[in-house]
């Protein structure tokens, strides 16, 4: 499972509980790794972590940091529509299911934030991130709040969705004080 870190508003220590009780009562005896999708930001700390999550979620549950620079987790897969090498964390390419949660609010260059945000960025090799976060990417006429269509960004942030293996995600809304307003739950892209 792929989750966001520390420096986005998802409210995991509301959403994340529920996910991992369906998952447990599907299959009690189910593997679960929560890969923390931190792109090229700092590795939470323990503290931000309890904050994040919860202390008993973090106490019970198997958590792997995801480290954009540390290429020996990472594994190359088909170049991204862009044309950027895409390098992704192993533990997703290898799950038997990949599913991810996220929140969606409009975001400036990728049109709307989102569950396949997790893959690409979030646990994506600083080299795949570099190229996709370029100045000519987002000086593209289609990367732009509120646009999906022939927004490379998007494009590539589903291609790479897919090519992990992305499977399922559950997306929130919030309001302005952080509060879930409404969830979407299902396929990472198709409606």
């Amino acid at each position: 499972m792929v989750t966001s870190d520390h420096t986005r508003p998802l409210p995991s220590k509301l959403t994340l509980p529920y996910i991992l009780k369906e998952l447990h009562q599907g299959n009690p005896s189910t593997e679960i790794t929560i890969l923390v999708a931190t792109g090229l930001h700092h590795a939470p700390t323990p503290e931000e972590m309890i904050a994040k999550f919860g202390a008993d979620v973090v106490e019970q549950e198997n958590f792997v940091i995801h480290k954009a620079d540390d290429y020996s987790t990472l594994v190359h897969l088909e170049d991204l529509p862009s044309g950027a090498p895409f390098w992704v964390n192993r533990l997703a390419v290898e799950a038997d299911l990949l599913i991810a949660e996220g929140f969606i609010e409009p975001h400036f260059f990728a049109g709307y934030s989102g569950g396949r945000k997790s893959i690409m960025p979030g646990i994506s090799g600083r080299d795949t991130i570099l190229v996709n976060h370029s100045a000519d990417f987002i000086d593209h006429p289609n990367t732009q709040s509120g646009i999906i269509g022939g927004n490379i960004f998007n494009n590539d942030m589903e291609d790479a969705a897919g090519q992990a293996g992305l499977r399922f995600i559950l997306n929130v809304t919030l309001d302005e004080h952080k509060n879930i307003i409404g969830a979407f739950a299902g396929h990472p892209i198709e409606p």
